[in-house]
């Protein structure tokens, strides 16, 4: 969200993105997600501005798998957790 005002904010001003600038950001989902099939790392550094660390590359296979094992951990996981405490 604080993207989208930034641009905004940034074309009112008469300043606009590069070609460059265009293209990168073309390969993420919502600022978050690096999204480059033509990349063959699974992990990549975040968007500068949004942090530090790393982040998936979801346009890659082996990314996507990452991604899909995370969300089973992390939503599937504590559901059967829970479900054993319960017993």
């Amino acid at each position: 969200m604080a993207s989208r005002r930034a641009r905004r904010t940034a074309l009112a001003q008469g300043i606009h993105p590069t070609a460059a600038e265009e293209e990168e950001d073309k390969l993420w989902i919502a600022g978050i997600l690096y999204n480059n099939p033509d990349d063959p790392h699974i992990l990549v550094p975040k968007r500068p501005g949004t942090g530090i660390g790393l982040t998936v590359n979801v346009g890659n296979r082996k990314g996507r798998a990452v991604m899909v094992i995370l969300l089973i951990v992390l939503v599937i996981g504590p559901l059967l957790l829970a479900t054993i405490a319960s017993l």
